[in-house]
């Protein structure tokens, strides 16, 4: 723990002089996440107060992270590695009662980070982010499950399409309808997926036999009348219904 906490603290200190500093820290971080899971699976593993500090520290780091987004360093994918040591740290030390949202909030990390995997062209790496996600939100036993569940489940769908399985793509995004019913956002996003994977397909030479690129735009022409007919009922007489974008 006290390893752990010099860490962060070195990331937070954002020493842009250091060349080798993202690599160093990615590396530290590394070999303490492997001490930790090794803590963890032992027989008296890891008690619950150990477990909360490390969440503490585990969003320290994020927030550190986020911060250093902001600067100009030399070696990005260390900073994607040192991004993920977050999340990874939630993993190890489970779901600690004491921490409201806990698997969203763990999931939801992995999902940003995989993002950043994907804006580096590290679609793979992606992946494994987005599959350790899915499993803590997919009984979206809440509203934030569920919230992070169709961003998950529409990132996927993006991953595989980019990787040429159009019918995973839109597996995923079919999946995705009931998650974001009721959710102007949420229907606003799916929209957009499906509108991309249509016109990947009709970019596609020769065409995907599979795939029907009128039907995914139609999916996505739908979705959006669907948001744009059911307005808010107006809460004073004469004020105008709100209407999703």
């Amino acid at each position: 723990l006290t390893d752990l906490n010099r860490v962060v603290a070195d990331v937070e200190a954002f020493d842009t002089s250091d060349s080798s500093s993202p690599d160093k820290l990615a590396a530290d971080l590394r070999r303490l996440l492997t001490n930790l899971a090794s803590a963890a699976s032992s027989s008296s593993g890891l008690d619950g107060a150990f477990r909360v500090k490390v969440w503490h520290l585990a969003f320290r780091l994020w927030n550190a992270c986020v911060d250093r987004a902001n600067h100009s360093f030399p070696s990005r994918v260390a900073e994607a590695e040192i991004r993920q040591a977050a999340p990874e740290l939630l993993l190890v030390a489970g779901l600690p009662e004491d921490i409201p949202d806990a698997p969203a909030k763990a999931a939801s990390f992995f999902h940003r980070t995989g993002l950043v995997w994907l804006d580096l062209g590290r679609p793979d790496l992606a992946s494994a982010c987005f599959e350790k996600a899915t499993p803590l939100v997919s009984a979206a036993d809440t509203e934030g499950d569920r919230a992070v569940l169709l961003d998950l489940n529409l990132s996927r769908a993006r991953v595989a399409s980019i990787a040429g399985e159009q019918a995973l793509a839109v597996a995923l995004l079919s999946r995705s309808k009931p998650l974001a019913a009721g959710s102007p956002e949420g229907i606003k996003a799916l929209a957009e997926e499906y509108l991309r994977i249509g016109q990947a397909a009709l970019a596609t030479k020769p065409p995907d036999p599979a795939i029907d690129a009128s039907s995914l735009l139609t999916e996505a022409l739908d979705l959006c009348e669907k948001a744009a007919a059911s307005k808010t009922t107006p809460t004073t007489p004469g004020s105008t219904p709100a209407t999703p974008n």
